[in-house]
C-alpha cells in the first residue's frame, strides 16, 4: 500500500528524475496563505511584547493561522526552486499510482531563523 511518487528536476535544460515510494502523503503547511494572516501577525507581536515585560497573553487571545486542506496540496503540487552544489533547480512531484487508501500527514513543524524546530499553531480546515 504504497504511493508512487516521481520528483522531476529540471536545470539548464537537463532533466533528472527520481521516484520513490511512500507510505503517506507529506503535506507541509502554506504558512502564507493563511486566511488571517494579518491578525496572527498582531497577535505575535503583542505576545511578543508581553513576554518581554514578563508576562503572558490568556490562552482565551490566542490566534492561530487558518489555512485550508486545499492550500497544502497546492503546495504539495505547485513547482519549487531548489538550489543543490550551485546550481538552481525547479522541481516538481507527481503521482504515479493512487492506493485505495490515503494516509496524509500535516507537517507541523518548520526550521526557524535560528535553524532549530518549531511547531507551528495552525488550524487546517478539510472542507
Amino acid at each position: 500500500m504504497t504511493i508512487g511518487v516521481v520528483d522531476r528536476a529540471e536545470s539548464d535544460g537537463k532533466v533528472k528524475y527520481k521516484r520513490r515510494n511512500e507510505y503517506f502523503m507529506p503535506l507541509h503547511l502554506p504558512m502564507e496563505a493563511a486566511s488571517n494572516k494579518e491578525q496572527v501577525d498582531a497577535y505575535k507581536m503583542r505576545a511578543a511584547e508581553a513576554e518581554a515585560s514578563g508576562s503572558k497573553l490568556p490562552d482565551s487571545e490566542i490566534v492561530r493561522a487558518k489555512i485550508t486542506f486545499e492550500d497544502c496540496v497546492e503546495k504539495f503540487l505547485t513547482p519549487s526552486q531548489v538550489e543543490y552544489e550551485g546550481f538552481t533547480a525547479r522541481r516538481t512531484s507527481r503521482f504515479v499510482n493512487f492506493p485505495d487508501f490515503l494516509l496524509i500527514q500535516l507537517i507541523k513543524y518548520d526550521i526557524g531563523p535560528d535553524w532549530q524546530p518549531i511547531k507551528l499553531d495552525v488550524e487546517v480546515r478539510l472542507i
